[in-house]
């Protein structure tokens, strides 16, 4: 939890010290997957589905955020 609060506040848009905007799904599977340091994609799919927005907001999350690492 601490690493996943960290990268957020490292790199999730912020004005005066509050975040800009919500997360989207994408987002929170891409910077919960950098918490934990492996792709979550695939537990996330067999969890809850992954539709093709999912899909969209995740790709583009790790375009948004490429300092958000994992394998």
């Amino acid at each position: 939890m601490n690493k996943y609060f960290g990268l957020l506040a490292d790199y999730f848009p912020q004005k005066n010290k509050e975040y800009t905007r919500d997360l989207n799904w994408g987002e929170f599977i891409h910077f919960w997957s950098g918490a934990a340091g492996v792709n979550l994609k695939t537990q996330a799919s067999v969890a809850f589905g992954w539709s093709d927005e999912w899909e969209a907001q995740f790709i583009k999350a790790q375009h948004d955020f490429p300092q958000v690492k994992y394998k």
